[in-house]
């Protein structure tokens, strides 16, 4: 027993896919194409996950710039 769609769908509106992107991997859950489904899903948590590590990059360089104001006031 799989994945209904309207479940699917939940979980991808959540996470901003587009609805092409969505409907692609409701037809292919519909035609019980887990392989490429689970390939799609896959494919979204890389691009999320770069996501993330880009954020983490501009958090790293904002507390860098709050690091050195602090120290540039106690000197």
């Amino acid at each position: 027993m799989g994945l209904e769609n309207e479940e699917i769908k939940r979980c991808l509106i959540c996470e901003c896919c587009s609805d092409a992107f969505i409907d692609q991997v409701c037809t292919c859950n519909t035609n019980q194409n887990t392989r490429e489904v689970k390939r799609l899903l896959f494919q979204q948590r890389k691009r999320l996950l770069q996501e993330i590590h880009d954020y983490r990059h501009l958090l790293d360089q904002l507390d860098y710039v709050i690091w050195k104001l602090d120290h540039c006031e106690e000197a």
